[in-house]
């Protein structure tokens, strides 16, 4: 076991130590306490970074802010040292400017989102690594931002499960890194459906979908040809028109026997095979239109002596369950 996987277990001990620093808002806005300028603060080491919350716990969207003085930190020849080795050196390089007097702070998404970090009070390097929970391994560095001034900020888009870690540091021009009262903001917005947009902004947060977060609304055209008789109807011809990729089932729902389907490649569908087919009063069949991560329709024929009854429904991506509306 790493050092840092045993680190697990030991945050666990040392709740009280390490959840001073927990940046759980229970408002709009969690201050958290400086460190004294003395000494390196708290989270120098990796293996002491900040907990922004516990993985396996929700992700506040609050934003979290937290104020410390860097003029004591360091960097590590070894992410592990002190109490272990192997964790490798530690990375202080963006995009070829070097950095140094580090801080850390992890977060745990358990929903897909974006997440805005801010470091200002400084010259300061912002990078965002993800890593593996269970051996604390760094896994690859996400993103990193190293300009020049006095504010920094980076937008990462994150997944839900997945391990991150913040390191701050100061950017160094050549007589070494900058240091400072470090004003770190922290925010997270959730994009619960995981289709990319922002919950603030998607008008369906619930549903996986593509045009304002919403699923795309299939648009169908059914045509039914009969002839009536006296006993129902007799089918001249079915015809749907549907989105290229669709798939188009038609089968009976009662007083019949049958079931077609097609996937739509180009132009209508045709179910050349009901043509012919006599339906007695009191039958009836279906057409379903379905399509991935789209709403969809199903329309149904009730027949009666000479004619028939239509009543059309909106499906959900993914289930053949009629509804009056799916929005």
């Amino acid at each position: 076991m790493t050092a840092r996987a045993k680190r697990g277990s030991l945050r666990s001990m040392l709740a009280i130590a390490r959840l001073r620093v927990l940046l759980l808002a229970v408002s709009g806005l969690a201050v958290l306490p400086a460190s004294a300028a003395a000494v390196p603060p708290s989270n120098d080491n990796y293996l002491g970074s900040v907990s922004i919350n516990v993985r396996g716990q929700a992700l506040t969207q609050e934003t979290v802010r937290d104020i410390r003085s860097t003029s004591e930190a360091t960097i590590q020849g070894d992410l592990f040292a002190p109490t272990a080795a192997g964790g490798g050196v530690e990375p202080i390089d963006c995009n070829g400017v070097r950095y140094g007097a580090t801080v850390w702070y992890d977060f745990h998404p358990h929903v897909d989102g974006t997440v805005r970090v801010q470091a200002a009070g400084f010259d300061a390097a912002i990078a965002i690594y993800d890593y593996d929970a269970a051996t604390s391994r760094v896994l690859s560095r996400a993103d990193c931002s190293n300009q020049a001034g006095t504010t920094e900020e980076l937008f990462l888009k994150v997944k839900r499960g997945k391990s991150y870690t913040i390191q701050i540091g100061g950017s160094d021009g050549g007589l070494g890194p900058a240091t400072g009262n470090l004003d770190f903001l922290f925010e997270y917005l959730a994009a619960t459906d995981g289709d990319g947009e922002l919950d603030a902004l998607d008008k369906c947060p619930k549903q996986k979908g593509a045009v304002d977060g919403c699923p795309a609304v299939l648009l169908v055209n059914p045509s039914l040809r009969a002839n009536p008789t006296a006993r129902g109807i007799r089918i001249r011809s079915l015809k749907v028109i549907a989105p290229k990729g669709s798939r188009v089932q038609a089968h009976c729902r009662s007083g019949c026997t049958f079931y077609k389907s097609r996937t739509v490649v180009k132009g209508p569908v045709s179910f050349g095979g009901l043509a012919g087919r006599a339906l007695k009063a009191g039958s009836s069949f279906e057409v379903f239109v379905t399509k991935a991560d789209s709403i969809g329709t199903v329309i149904r024929w009730r027949v009666t002596r000479g004619n028939v009854i239509r009543t059309t429904r909106c499906l959900k991506p993914r289930s053949l369950i009629p509804r009056k509306t799916c929005k």
